[in-house]
């Protein structure tokens, strides 16, 4: 879906440049399909089913220690701006957990106090309804704005820390968690507009139920992709799509490109000779691939096989990885900094750190 770390049918010129100028791991795999899970992998360095986050709406373990508390201790800065999850609760508490500075904490809970609660309902609107998008010209008509959204906001967090950081000689750890594309794939125009007009091709390996069948896919899957065919799914993206060889969600392709823009915002606030950053996503989306939609419990590449991107000053320039990488490797000759979250890894990471995605 990115441009050079996807297939290229958005723009995505910060990724891009991110790539160009660092290291593309081309086989990295998240540890689950769906949000939740592949967070905690992600941000304590254990399996889910370790720590007992091994689902969406479960949290971690009382007591499991994450990535911000580990750096902590080792003496960094450290801040997490945007989407949680691994406290078990779908919008977070409003409070950061522990590890985390809490004046950039910004989850859900706190975007929601922010908009007030007719913003929150008409942004929730967009996730209630079988396209999971909101109207295109709802948004014209709203005047949204970069400002509006959940990732603008998450953005000038994540600046604001920058800028207080430049004045600390402490080393940091940041994360900024963008939730979009997901939906309901809120963007501000332009972005809104750019793919109203521009369906994205049915991938090659769509299949049908009846495929699905003959080759002895699971059963569920071949129920889900019934649901997606008949319109009768969480999305109705996959309804005639077999008849017209296309998908049409225009908001979810504008967002990407939305994010991108956002992110090459703090990419211009970051000294790279002096920072490691990295860009990842917890999932993927199938986008027709096999029958299905969104990301559900089949382990397709499509889904789990997820960019990363990294650049540094200990880093070679473009010089794509065909391994997959860990976040918390047992031994590494590019940083500094070891942060040990078990015995199975370890987390060695120079100073300052951030990780986008």
């Amino acid at each position: 879906m990115l441009g050079q770390c996807g297939d290229g049918f958005v723009e995505t010129p910060n990724v891009d440049a991110l790539a160009e100028d660092g290291v593309r791991f081309d086989q990295t795999y998240c540890t689950a399909p769906v949000c939740g899970p592949s967070r905690t992998g992600l941000y304590t360095g254990r399996y889910p089913h370790e720590v007992g986050g091994w689902t969406n709406g479960i949290g971690i373990e009382a007591g499991i220690e994450t990535a911000g508390e580990y750096f902590r201790e080792a003496g960094y800065r450290t801040a997490y701006v945007g989407k949680w999850h691994l406290d078990g609760e779908y919008f977070g508490t409003g409070e950061a957990p522990p590890g985390y500075e809490s004046e950039y904490w910004y989850d859900w809970t706190n975007y929601r106090e922010d908009i007030g609660e007719e913003a929150w309902e008409w942004y929730r609107s967009g996730i209630e309804n079988q396209t999971a998008e909101h109207d295109i010209e709802e948004i014209h008509d709203r005047g949204i704005t970069r400002e509006d959204t959940w990732a603008g906001n998450i953005t000038e967090r994540t600046l604001a820390f920058l800028e207080n950081a430049a004045d600390d000689d402490r080393p940091y750890f940041l994360a900024a968690n963008y939730d979009e594309p997901h939906e309901p794939s809120t963007c501000p125009p332009p972005y809104c507009d750019r793919y109203r007009d521009e369906p994205y091709p049915l991938p090659d390996n769509y299949k049908t139920v009846e495929d699905l069948r003959r080759h002895g896919r699971p059963r569920r899957q071949q129920e889900y992709a019934a649901a997606y065919a008949s319109g009768n799914a969480f999305l109705n993206s996959l309804e005639n799509a077999e008849e017209e060889g296309e998908i049409y969600r225009p908001l979810y392709f504008g967002c990407v490109e939305f994010v991108d823009a956002e992110m090459g915002r703090i990419f211009d606030a970051v000294d790279f000779e002096e920072t490691v950053a990295a860009f990842t996503s917890d999932h993927g989306h199938y986008l027709g691939a096999h029958g299905l939609d969104l990301k559900h419990f089949a382990m397709y590449d499509e889904v789990t096989n997820v960019p990363m991107v990294m650049r540094g000053p200990s880093l070679s320039a473009r010089c794509n990885l065909p391994t997959r990488p860990q976040w918390y490797p047992s031994s590494s000759n590019i940083f500094e900094t070891n942060v040990a979250p078990s015995p199975h890894s370890s987390f060695p990471f120079i100073q300052p750190w951030m990780l986008l995605g």
